[in-house]
């Protein structure tokens, strides 16, 4: 009896020893498998499975605005589990990136974005990336009227109006005779200029031989593009 008992005891004990091992081994194949996913899907850091870079390539203007058409170019390889690379400018088409290089040419000026995202074989998205931003204004702004008149006998007032429809107007500076009088940042974009009229005259007589004089005004957008009125007498 005491024998068949050791017998049933050490069959126990095995039977433990064994669901022990196989729960283990299951326990370390779990383990493995979730390392393998977190690998793949890469959950803690993007930026070790996207080998693709963009740069943005273009004339930089005033207040991050681009003066020219800008390039964003991509380059390098997929990410080797998921190795197809999509990007979509604006509201247009997405696209397939295709290695070693891709160029995208934008030349509109406005507010632009670009997104981006990556899929595995079997089209599984890695989830979609941005808006990258960027903006372009290579158009001068616009003067539409521009005045110099005596608003009184020591009191001349220069009036401009101008606009922007990209970047919007940053200032208008007023010259006299290639003598600067000042600027306006606000609209109504004027400025005062007290003076002798009498005196400036003739001051314009004696060194130029003439009583005209030519005042000016020049308007910068925010990008820093401008243009200059013509000169009126």
């Amino acid at each position: 009896m005491q024998a068949t008992s050791l017998v049933k005891k050490g069959l126990v004990v095995g039977i433990i020893v064994i669901l022990v091992k196989d729960i283990a081994s299951l326990a370390d194949s779990a383990f493995s498998e979730k390392a393998f996913v977190n690998k793949k899907l890469n959950l803690n850091s993007l930026s070790d499975s996207r080998y693709i870079n963009f740069t943005f390539n273009g004339t930089m203007g005033e207040n991050g605005w681009y003066v020219s058409p800008v390039e964003i170019i991509f380059e390098g390889d997929c990410d080797p589990f998921y190795p197809h690379f999509y990007y979509q400018i604006d509201d247009g088409n997405w696209t397939e990136y295709t290695p070693p290089v891709d160029i995208v040419v934008v030349s509109e000026d406005g507010h632009h974005s670009f997104y981006y995202y990556m899929t595995d074989d079997e089209g599984h998205v890695e989830g979609v990336h941005g808006p990258f931003s960027f903006k372009i204004d290579q158009t001068p702004p616009t003067i539409g009227d521009f005045t110099f008149a005596r608003v009184g006998f020591f009191k001349c007032k220069f009036n401009a109006s101008v606009s922007d429809n990209t970047s919007g107007v940053d200032h208008v500076e007023f010259w006299l005779d290639d003598q600067f009088i000042g600027n306006c940042s606000t609209y109504p974009y004027f400025v005062y200029w007290r003076h002798s009229m009498f005196l400036y005259m003739l001051k314009g007589f004696i060194l130029y031989h003439t009583f005209i004089h030519n005042p000016q005004c020049i308007v910068y957008d925010n990008a820093g593009n401008y243009c200059i009125s013509p000169s009126i007498s």
